[in-house]
């Protein structure tokens, strides 16, 4: 694999939010920050499709502005390189980055502060895996290595679990995972994991990669996919979870503190049910029906993929 592919890839992710100046005009000025009346601007990307985007975000928001006293405008990113672009330029105060897109904008910039990250469970440290599924009874795929001649679907370019680690892990096998120029398989980009899931599904791609919590819990809850017909045939090691992060140059440093401690303390299910926002875990309605909320953590938790782009050479991501 060559290595100038994958650096180009990692371009074409950190450059694909120039699109993100929709939102010009929302940054607020030095005095408004100080007065604390402007809106806050938080943007999010679809996390799971068996919820509602805008109401899979309005407990957070609601929480956001509880700590802050601030109204919160929330606007909808289909991919993390638009938010992430955005965030950079200052143009959004909190977002939730993929991993990939987390470690791309702190090489980037100073400014991106993590809060929290993004836990399945609280007793256990946040992290995720990669699944790689087929179609249910495929022979042909035991492994990676019988990708090779395939069509596989990916979710979105700037998600660590989605591509970045699955492709990754294909070229240490040796498949040429360049998802435009590759000889060995066909990449598809289905923007979504329930997308993934129902191309394989339907046979539009002989195997594909979901977010583990979305294989175990989101989809056998839903009605978006017969999971008789699909199955598991590849699990990836550990990745850290999906960060919330503020630019700390779009927001002061007393409302980003506010805001990690509110999303410390009741940013998680079992608090929202606790208090009463929530009838239950299982239908509340925060983030996605995988994620169970936020847990404490630091920079360093997201090294393992910085080795991993060093060990590629990806100069985007080095700090």
């Amino acid at each position: 694999m060559e290595h100038a592919t994958l650096l180009k890839i990692s371009r074409f992710i950190a450059l694909a939010g120039v699109a993100a100046m929709f939102l010009a005009g929302c940054t607020p000025t030095s005095s408004e920050q100080e007065s604390g009346s402007d809106p806050l601007v938080f943007v999010g990307v679809p996390v799971d499709e068996s919820q509602d985007i805008a109401e899979s975000y309005r407990l957070m928001m609601n929480l956001i502005s509880e700590a802050t006293g601030r109204d919160v405008e929330f606007y909808q990113s289909q991919d993390y390189g638009t938010s992430t672009e955005a965030l950079i330029a200052g143009k959004v105060d909190v977002s939730l980055l993929s991993v990939f897109s987390y470690v791309l904008a702190t090489s980037r910039t100073e400014s991106i502060e993590l809060l929290g990250t993004v836990a399945r469970d609280g007793g256990d440290l946040p992290g995720a895996y990669a699944y790689g599924i087929k179609g249910a009874g495929d022979a042909s795929i035991q492994d990676l290595e019988d990708l090779r001649g395939k069509t596989v679907c990916y979710s979105d370019p700037g998600s660590g679990v989605g591509y970045f680690w699955p492709a990754y892990s294909m070229d240490e096998v040796g498949i040429d995972f360049d998802p435009v120029e590759s000889k060995d398989y066909k990449a598809v980009f289905a923007g979504t994991f329930p997308q993934v899931a129902a191309n394989v599904s339907n046979g539009d791609c002989d195997a594909g990669f979901l977010l583990d919590a979305i294989y175990d819990t989101a989809l056998p809850n839903s009605d978006l996919v017969d999971m008789d017909s699909i199955e598991k045939f590849w699990t990836s090691p550990v990745l850290p979870g999906l960060a919330l992060v503020v630019n700390s140059d779009a927001i002061s440093e007393a409302d980003a503190e506010k805001i990690k401690q509110k999303m410390l303390t009741l940013g998680n299910k079992t608090a929202l049910v606790a208090e009463g926002i929530c009838e239950s875990e299982g239908e509340c309605a925060f983030l996605s029906s995988a994620a169970w909320g936020f847990v404490e953590s630091t920079d360093s938790f997201y090294d393992p993929l910085r080795e991993l782009c060093g060990r590629l050479e990806i100069e985007q991501c080095s700090k």
